[in-house]
Parts: C-alpha cells; structure tokens; sequence
C-alpha cells in the first residue's frame, strides 16, 4: 500500500477489489481532514466501510480520528449526523464517547416543531431563526436511529416532536414538500 502524508494525517491508498479500487482510492484522498469539513469525512469514511474496507484501515482510522477530535458543538446538523452513522459503523464502543455528545448535540438542536435546521441553535449568520427543512430533519433522524440502536437513547419528546412535524406536514398525496 502507498502511504500520502497530507495535512498532518496519514491516508493510504486503499486497496479493494478491482472495480472499486478507483474509486476508493479517491474517497480516501479526496476526504483529506485538512481540506474538508467532518461530515465530508464521515461520508468518505462511511462510503469506505460500506464497500468493504475494514474499520482498523490506516485511513479508516485517520479519518475516524479527525471526526473523533471534532467538537460536536462546532458541526452542523448535517457533519453531526454524518459523523455519528461513520463513527458507530466504524466501532461503537471505541467511539461512545464521542456518539453520546453528538446524541446530546442533535437533541439539543431539534427545534420546538420537530425539525433541524442548517445552523447551530436554529439561527443563520444574521441570527435570524430559522424553521427547519426536512433535509437536515431527515439526517438527524437517521443519526439518531443509529445511536438508539447503538444503546444511546434520545428522550421521547424528540421523537414525539419530529412525528407530529411529519404526520402535520404531508401532503395529501402521501408525500412532503
């Protein structure tokens, strides 16, 4: 395997089966921590395991790393909720720590209507409030089911929250937006 030295991480070429190589290959490099934020890690990280790489890979374990030593409170919804389906694919038990923070930071985040939104508290850079959209919603549920299934419960008020936001949200047709 050859070994690239970027941004103070070490990643290595992953080598899969013959069609994936490629494309593996990239994910690997293209996820470099010193260029993206942690959720475009978890997802390259994810996609990695996903096809086949294993957890104790020297990339696995960097990009693990990288999204381990991000703060939970400086993510997005969408970074927290890539993060925390890349750390417990990757090793629950080795990453609890850091799955019961973002558990406790997308519980924080759910707004009174049951939605997430973009930014941190519900507030865009102006600080004007924001009232969710089912894209982050949906990722926060994901991460959430993850966690639950993981052992790391959130109260039942969120669920509650985001079932009412649903159930008072569908169309007619069956459908949202």
């Amino acid at each position: 395997a050859r070994h690239v030295e970027a941004g103070g991480a070490l990643h290595r070429d992953v080598e899969a089966g013959a069609a994936g190589d490629a494309g593996a290959r990239r994910l690997a490099l293209l996820s470099l921590p010193s260029l993206y934020r942690p959720g475009m890690t978890a997802l390259a990280g994810y996609a990695l395991l996903e096809a086949g790489v294993p957890p104790d890979d020297p990339a696995i374990r960097a990009m693990e790393t990288y999204c381990r030593m991000s703060l939970p409170d400086r993510y997005s919804v969408y970074s927290a909720s890539f993060c925390a389906l890349f750390l417990a694919k990757a090793d629950v038990q080795r990453n609890r720590d850091v799955l019961e923070r973002i558990a406790a930071y997308l519980v924080r985040e759910q707004h009174s209507n049951g939605m997430w939104s973009y930014s941190a508290q519900g507030r865009d850079r102006r600080g004007i409030s924001e009232s969710g959209d089912n894209s982050n919603t949906q990722f926060a549920v994901l991460a959430l089911k993850v966690l639950h299934d993981a052992g790391i419960e959130a109260p039942r008020r969120v669920w509650e929250r985001v079932r009412k936001h649903y159930e008072r949200t569908q169309n007619s047709d069956g459908g949202w937006g």
